[in-house]
């Protein structure tokens, strides 16, 4: 067996079948007879006349040689098919019929998941918000059509601006008029900014923010009863700021005074010559407090649309808009992804393929040869049997007296095994199909670029569906 093994370890010489032409070892018959001593025991035998010559089975000289044969064929045959298994799961971690698989139906495999990831389309988030869309889109077209809005919404997209300046202004009326209260607060600096503060979140809250930006708004919507709850407002305002901060400079100045009730004390002197004031801090209190409702009420009107209702719906629009974006986007990546990991795949398929060509037809060519030699391999032992057979029925016919057996006048003949064990794997020209796929790439390439185009194209046509035919889907 040492010729099999050395072909499987590639020991011999160059060429490819050079390496593994003999790959079974011929027996040598002469060297087997000197070791078995046929001659002398042929001649043993045959002066004692035997076997008889009506002998018909072999006696144990000749089943020693036939046990000889049939044991070297049977080692022959577990080593054929240990070696053309190891060859056989070489073959199959190669990988070739994998990569052959990813050139023959990776076009269709990627197109397949790109149509895949559209089929789903009508389940997605980003369907579900187009139609969203065109429902907040009729709604907001209903409310501009019944309020007479022919304008786009005014509002400051970033709040954070305008609602720092609201917080500033608060923090320094809150601040100046801590400093007012202080004078006549046990707490002194801290006990006047507390007191500071909480007017001044009453004067910004209570004026600017309910009654100067909820309530002035209604002056401008199409209901004549909420125009007139606007000029209510008005009205309230232009009686209630002044006389809410002249309130708060006479309770100022009655701190100062250290009256012992200073509430009732600003109420009576309130009531009694509201405009009289003693000193002149009061009267920045005053100027103070109406500048901090003014610009507070002002920057909320810049904040927000003023008519009402109005930027709420946009904003909503606005929102499903922008979610619809991200979705598209988010789809669009994942359509983009499938077709450059398919790319990559096909790439990385020829690569390997290309690689392990040469190793994929030494493997092949070597099992067809070994599988090809064993046939000849049993024809040659056979033969061999015959020859060492001969020679000790040879040597047993010159001394004995009497006829040899006449079945020795029919040839030996070997039991050969079946190959059928031997299976071949599928046999591919990797060559050709090498050379296909390489001039087939470019074209592949293309076509599952204008899918994934196609796909990103309906993405596109999704966002100009006719509101219409949107109502009727969903309704």
């Amino acid at each position: 067996m040492l010729g099999l093994k050395r072909s499987i370890t590639g020991k011999q010489s160059s060429g490819v079948y050079a390496q593994y032409a003999n790959i079974f070892d011929k027996l040598d018959v002469l060297k087997t007879a000197k070791k078995l001593d046929l001659v002398k025991k042929g001649q043993i035998t045959g002066q004692s006349n035997k076997p008889a010559t009506e002998s018909q089975s072999n006696d144990e000289n000749e089943n020693r040689i036939i046990s000889i044969i049939e044991e070297e064929k049977d080692k022959s045959y577990e080593e054929a098919i240990k070696w053309f298994s190891a060859y056989h799961e070489r073959v199959k971690s190669l990988g070739v019929d994998v990569n052959i698989n990813q050139l023959q139906k990776g076009e269709k495999k990627i197109t397949t998941d790109i149509r895949a990831v559209l089929n789903t389309l009508k389940d997605s988030t980003l369907y579900k918000l187009q139609i969203d869309i065109g429902k907040k889109k009729r709604e907001l077209n209903e409310f501009r059509k019944n309020n007479l809005l022919t304008r786009e919404p005014r509002y400051s997209d970033s709040k954070v601006w305008g609602i720092s300046i609201i917080i500033l202004i608060l923090a320094i009326e809150s601040s100046l008029n801590g400093y007012f209260f202080a004078q006549g607060h046990s707490l002194g600096y801290l006990g006047g900014i507390t007191q500071a503060t909480i007017i001044s979140i009453a004067n910004i809250i209570f004026n600017s923010c309910l009654l100067g930006w909820v309530g002035l708004r209604q002056i401008t919507h199409q209901s004549v009863w909420r125009k007139l709850l606007g000029v209510s407002c008005l009205l309230a305002l232009i009686a209630f700021v002044p006389t809410f901060n002249l309130f708060v400079a006479h309770y100022r100045q009655a701190f100062v005074m250290q009256v012992t009730e200073p509430g009732m004390a600003a109420i009576e002197t309130f009531k009694s010559s509201p405009f009289q004031l003693y000193d002149f801090d009061s009267y920045l209190l005053i100027l103070m407090g109406v500048s901090a409702f003014l610009i507070a009420t002002i920057d909320l009107w810049k904040i927000y649309d003023p008519y009402p209702g109005y930027e709420f719906l946009d904003q909503r629009l606005n929102k499903l808009k922008d979610q619809y974006v991200d979705n598209k986007a988010f789809l669009v990546e994942e359509l983009t992804a499938e077709r450059d990991n398919g790319f990559s795949e096909i790439q990385q398929a020829l690569v390997e393929l290309t690689s392990k060509q040469e190793d994929y037809r030494m493997l092949i060519s070597k099992m067809e040869h070994l599988k090809s030699q064993l046939v000849p391999h049993f024809a040659r032992l056979e033969q061999s049997a015959r020859e060492l057979l001969a020679i000790y029925r040879e040597a047993n016919v010159l001394t004995r007296d009497t006829p040899p057996p006449a079945r020795w006048q029919c040839e030996y003949e070997l039991a050969v095994l079946e190959t059928n064990s031997l299976h071949m794997p599928t046999v591919h020209d990797v060559s050709q199909i090498v050379e296909m796929a390489q001039e087939a790439l470019p074209k592949m390439m293309a076509a599952i670029n204008d899918e994934c185009s196609n796909a990103i194209d309906k993405l596109e046509l999704l966002g100009t569906i006719n509101d219409k035919a949107l109502w009727h889907e969903t309704s």
